[in-house]
């Protein structure tokens, strides 16, 4: 609530939400799921047109724009996704979540979560850029769970069979 009245009584004053790509409608991960799947689309079609109209982009505006809910698969199969999506591969004219981080970058405050810290703090890393943008200050709610957060992005769980077949393949080389 404080923001958009911030906005109001600022001019120029900008903030902007930023969540993760699996959050937003994506089209070419759509157009993509179509290729073997009639549930895919019939989304495809069903949105294809309706672009402008979706708002954000975000699973209520697409339901808004269907005029239903979507079960928890159809949007699966509509949604962006971290492993199908670059991080600056995108335009902000036809992708929701390429917009957002352009809306991101040209605000005064980001609001997002201990998640993309960590994408910033990988594309820092990695190449040299900053997903974020540039920021003088960083104001971190719930700090006391961002390193679990943190280390639990950067880690991976193996089972018991994943760690022996892993195991197994590296023997039969050797």
């Amino acid at each position: 609530d404080d923001l958009p009245f911030l906005s109001t009584v600022y001019k120029g004053f900008k903030f902007q939400a930023l969540k993760g790509r699996a959050n937003y409608f994506c089209m070419n991960h759509t157009k993509l799921n179509a290729r073997g799947s009639a549930e895919a689309t019939a989304l495809e079609k069903a949105l294809s047109t309706k672009f402008a109209a979706l708002g954000e982009g975000e699973r209520n505006d697409v339901e808004r724009v269907l005029r239903r809910p979507l079960t928890d698969r159809e949007w699966s199969l509509i949604q962006g996704s971290s492993t199908g999506c670059s991080d600056f591969k995108c335009e902000a004219d036809d992708c929701f979540s390429a917009r957002a981080r352009a809306l991101a970058l040209a605000a005064n405050i980001v609001v997002t979560n201990h998640d993309m810290l960590r994408v910033d703090a990988d594309t820092r890393s990695d190449m040299g850029e900053n997903f974020l943008g540039p920021f003088t200050y960083l104001v971190v709610d719930e700090a006391h769970t961002l390193e679990e957060s943190l280390v639990d992005g950067w880690s991976e769980t193996l089972s018991e069979w994943e760690l022996n077949e892993m195991t197994t393949a590296v023997t039969a080389g050797v």
